[in-house]
């Protein structure tokens, strides 16, 4: 298990090298800013809700419909034991992490490390799961703008 969490660890922290070179709109750029971290706690109430409806929603898929698929019906409990787009690099780094994650239990390290491969029901509940998300977050995120006339 320790050895799943660090690869797994190591991938997000791969992924994540390209945030300095994302892109900035560039209405953003014409005057110079002072870093102000008051909208953060409004930025935090109201995408927080959409992000937790969407993480209930992924777990509660995993639970009850992913997990009992897998295990021939047993919970887990019974079991044995956008305005603006991010920048080329930003974006090619998080899907080839999202790629080295999704495929590494499906390789002979994957096996040695002690990952399984999903099923292929998983991965359709996942798409509809993140294209709901990306609406609702896109959604919110346009209500925030026209209130509050920035974003963070």
């Amino acid at each position: 298990m320790k050895k799943m969490t660090r690869s797994m660890t190591a991938t997000y922290d791969i992924s994540c090298t390209a945030m300095s070179w994302d892109n900035v709109d560039e209405d953003w750029l014409r005057v110079p800013r002072k870093w102000d971290a008051s909208g953060i706690s409004r930025f935090m109430l109201w995408n927080g809700p959409v992000s937790s409806v969407f993480d209930i929603v992924t777990f509660g898929v995993l639970y009850f419909v992913i997990c009992p698929a897998c295990t021939g019906g047993q919970l887990f409990s019974r079991i044995s034991g956008q305005e603006g787009r991010a920048s080329a690099p930003v974006t090619l780094l998080s899907l080839a992490g999202i790629a080295a994650a999704t495929c590494l239990p499906f390789t002979p390290l994957g096996g040695a490390l002690g990952l399984a491969p999903l099923p292929a029901a998983y991965f359709a509940w996942l798409a509809a799961i993140v294209a709901g998300y990306m609406a609702l977050a896109t959604a919110v995120k346009k209500l925030y703008m026209r209130r509050y006339g920035e974003w963070l």
